[in-house]
């Protein structure tokens, strides 16, 4: 008899492994300890966290993140985003920005919310496309945005996939592991896109299943469920049955996309482990004396 499988929801609850209710939960913070990995053990508690920016939580939640004793404050941001919005300067903490998402020019990318639709315009007016509009009976139409046309899933997809590779975020990120300065926090600004590619990297990287990284990587829009559900309100005019695809893409994260960018990974190098060694310098050996380090 084969035995039934267990969902990550089954594993984790709903919330994951590690909810830590001093956040509120649209602060959609939390760590990656508590995740099952290779060979029967887990992800360390207290070590490896994920945020959104410090700007936007409450001075209690500051506090509380330096309580936990965070030594590195990884800002995945572009210059844009951490001027328009500061990270507050927290004692203990060392500061560290590097932006995670470049365009095909090496540009730095401004992948908030709001920098998703200017990215979608920017786009539509460079290609002499009429940007898509229309009107619903009952209120604005989910296609007067910019998200909804199939070319924005385009767009999206190869400014995601190219986080993946060459990122000096990541790799800036995966030293920091493995000089051991943890606790340590990396962030973007809503903790959704360069932050839960991060996450899913990191845990596949710890030996955490493909199935648990995309749970994880897709429990931000639990976490934001309010603010995606809140956003469709005010973008269409009315409360919908069900929040367009566009919307949950622009304030949440997209499932398609994050599998996209795992498989970019294993088209490009066949396994993830070659995918560390090569872009991370994670050889064999490495990799195992991080698992042993982040692992128990």
């Amino acid at each position: 008899m084969t035995q039934a499988h267990v969902t990550p929801t089954q594993k984790y609850g709903p919330l994951g492994p590690s909810r830590d209710e001093a956040f509120a939960l649209e602060s959609n913070v939390r760590e990656l300890g508590g995740y099952q990995t290779a060979g029967g053990r887990t992800v360390r508690h207290g070590l490896i966290w994920r945020t959104g920016a410090f700007g936007l939580l409450s001075a209690g939640e500051l506090e509380h993140l330096r309580e936990l004793g965070i030594r590195v404050d990884l800002d995945l941001r572009s210059a844009a985003e951490a001027r328009e919005l500061p990270d507050p300067q927290l004692p203990g903490i060392r500061y560290e920005r590097i932006c995670a998402m470049l365009d095909a020019r090496g540009d730095e990318v401004n992948f908030s919310p709001d920098g998703i639709a200017r990215i979608m315009e920017a786009h539509f007016e460079a290609k002499g496309i009429a940007m898509p509009t229309g009107e619903a009976a009952d209120g604005p139409s989910a296609l007067a945005d910019p998200m909804s046309s199939p070319e924005a899933r385009e767009v999206m997809d190869e400014l995601y996939v190219g986080m993946a590779f060459n990122s000096a975020a990541y790799r800036s990120l995966f030293a920091h592991l493995e000089a051991g300065d943890v606790p340590i926090a990396f962030h973007c600004t809503a903790g959704k896109d360069r932050t839960g590619v991060a996450a899913m990297l990191v845990l596949l990287a710890l030996g955490a299943s493909e199935e648990d990284a995309l749970f994880e990587y897709l429990l931000t829009n639990t976490y934001r469920a309010e603010q995606i559900r809140q956003a469709a309100v005010e973008m269409l005019g009315y409360v919908p049955e069900v929040v367009p695809e566009q919307v949950a893409m622009r304030y949440g994260v997209d499932e398609q996309m994050g599998r996209g960018v795992l498989a970019a990974i294993l088209q490009r190098y066949g396994s993830y482990e070659a995918y560390f060694s090569a872009e991370y310098g994670l050889d064999a050996a490495r990799l195992a004396a991080l698992r042993n380090r982040y692992t128990e």
